[in-house]
């Protein structure tokens, strides 16, 4: 019996050994291959995170491009671009943040930033201008007709006729006489100012308590009047939400409601292209960073300097050479001093116009040409013994000529000096300075000949090329990546 119980111990510790032999045949087989998938997917984790890193790194390249934008095209024109000798530059920044302060890189990588638009095109630019406008240009332009239609020249003149000598020392409130008699110095007594009587501490502490029941009438009553303004005050947005082509919503004052007129105003205003609203951003645009030859102009309300949105003074870019740049860019001369003649030489022209349809149109004038030409005929025949007569006619046309070319000198004098003229067309009277001449002759020119004019005085300005949208391509482990970052947040309405 206990040889049995050994020989069954033996074999069960014998089948042990064989088990576990087999296990450790088992481990040496998997084990190693279980290391090998998990070490190819650490490594294939690696590579993506490069990978993604690689990518972010070419983000912030783009981004490090975008802010090396050309800080005096900014200060000069109000205009984003990037030298296209600088787009490049920022490639180390690819290197150090894979390599660090090891020169080993296992990775073949590169990238190259390429223009994918300049700021020369005219497309390009015009964005560029009706972004930095859409928001400028109103308030400038309401700016300038405050200046050129309110007249304050009489109120000076109004205000000394005031006699001050009537007015006392001081200013008399009858409210607060009436409230506190005690306190007026004077005689109360000349003032037509009624003093109520005094009561009783008692009966006026009663006075100014309220039951409950006045105070919530008086409450019911506030709160009603309150309504009605509330109820007035969306009636009067309502024609704001339908001018704006939104929907009507149920509470017109909620502040998300009336961010959407905001925003509807801000498409308006940016993101669409309507012609005539797109003349008049690049025409303020060009008056506002472009000189002339007035620097100063005549208004209703006295002389006014012409200075840039950023308050730089126009006649400080004069002095610094920019002459008589929206001559060049109307008149397509390269030659600020020629450009400055043609102007002048046009203006004179439309003056010499005027007067003269002016002169032959108004009959009292015709008279007192011919009356003049009768004395000079006159006088000559008499000096002349009768041995030279002259029809009047044709002195009295002299004569008017002579006195339209006065005339024209007179007030071309006065446009380029920047003060005004008024041409009178039947019985409405029309004032002219110089900036009101070249948005005349600014109507001659088409839309893309004017941004090439201004292209091309910018450019004499700064004779640089700018790159305002960017294209990045880059490999990494031969996969191709491409990337695009651009200035203007513009979009079309397309």
């Amino acid at each position: 019996m206990l040889i049995e119980k050994s020989n069954k111990t033996l074999k069960l510790f014998r089948k042990i050994i064989n088990q576990d032999g087999e296990l450790s045949l088992l481990f040496l087989i998997i084990l190693p291959v279980t290391m090998l998938i998990l070490f190819s997917f650490f490594a294939n984790a690696q590579v993506d995170r490069d990978e993604l890193d690689f990518i972010r790194a070419c983000q912030n390249e783009l981004d490090l491009t975008l802010a090396d934008y050309d800080r005096q095209l900014w200060n000069e024109f109000g205009l984003w671009g990037t030298d296209i000798n600088k787009l490049n530059q920022n490639n180390e920044f690819i290197s150090k943040s894979y390599m660090g302060s090891s020169n080993y890189m296992p990775y073949v990588y590169d990238t190259n930033i390429e223009m994918k638009h300049d700021l020369s095109d005219n497309q390009q630019f015009k964005k560029q201008i009706l972004r930095h406008m859409s928001y400028r240009a109103p308030a400038l332009l309401i700016d300038e007709i405050i200046d050129r239609y309110s007249n304050y020249s009489n109120l000076n003149n109004n205000l000394s006729l005031v006699s001050t000598n009537n007015l006392g020392s001081e200013l008399v409130d009858p409210e607060k006489i009436q409230k506190n008699p005690e306190n007026y110095l004077g005689d109360i007594s000349e003032l037509d100012v009624e003093i109520p009587k005094q009561e009783s501490s008692d009966d006026e502490t009663e006075s100014q308590e309220l039951t409950e029941e006045e105070q919530n009438e008086l409450s019911s009553k506030a709160m009603e009047l309150l309504g009605d303004k509330i109820s007035e005050a969306k009636s009067l947005l309502i024609p704001v939400y339908e001018s704006s082509g939104t929907d009507i919503p149920a509470n017109p004052l909620d502040p998300n409601s009336i961010s959407t007129i905001t925003s509807h105003l801000d498409s308006i205003l940016v993101n669409n292209e309507t012609p005539v609203l797109d003349s008049v951003l690049i025409s303020e645009y060009l008056f506002n960073y472009y000189t002339m030859h007035c620097s100063q102009l005549e208004l209703n309300t006295g002389k006014k300097t012409l200075v840039t949105p950023d308050g730089r003074k126009h006649q400080t870019l004069i002095d610094a050479g920019r002459k008589h740049e929206i001559e060049q860019i109307v008149f397509n001369e390269d030659d600020p001093e020629k450009a400055y003649k043609t102007a002048k030489n046009y203006i004179s022209g439309i003056c010499f116009s005027y007067h003269l349809i002016d002169c032959m149109t108004d009959q009292v004038k015709q008279n007192i040409y011919f009356a003049e030409a009768i004395v000079l005929s006159g006088a000559i025949a008499l000096a002349s013994l009768g041995g030279v007569v002259i029809d009047p006619e044709p002195l009295s046309y002299l004569f008017m000529l002579i006195d339209v070319c006065i005339k024209t000198h007179r007030d071309v004098k006065q446009v380029i000096s920047g003060k005004m003229i008024n041409l009178k067309f039947s019985d409405i009277d029309i004032k002219l300075n110089y900036k009101d001449f070249m948005r005349m002759f600014l109507l001659t020119k088409s839309e893309d000949a004017l941004l090439e004019g201004m292209t091309r005085i910018r450019e004499k300005t700064i004779p640089k090329q700018f790159a305002v949208s960017f294209v990045l391509s880059g490999n990494f482990e031969n996969k191709e990546i491409s990337m695009h970052r651009s200035f203007s947040d513009y979009r079309d309405s397309e």
